[in-house]
């Protein structure tokens, strides 16, 4: 698994989409599913931190323009 320093948000939503796919595909051992479920509990704070990150970063540039 790739580290989250990185990774890019299509990465990590690849990742996701991934795990999500294997663990509905089967039945992963106890073990195993505690562990893509923290996977993916990483990725989808990743993700949402990326997602906030790029909407203050466009809001200060739609406001920079109406300066």
């Amino acid at each position: 698994m790739m580290e989250n320093t990185e990774l890019t948000y299509r990465q990590a939503m690849e990742e996701m989409e991934n795990i999500l796919r294997e663990m509905e595909s089967g039945t992963p051992d106890l073990d195993e599913l505690s562990l893509k479920a923290k996977r993916v509990q990483d990725l989808l704070h990743f993700c949402k931190t990326k997602l906030r990150d790029t909407q203050d970063h466009i809001q200060q540039i739609m406001d920079q323009m109406n300066d």
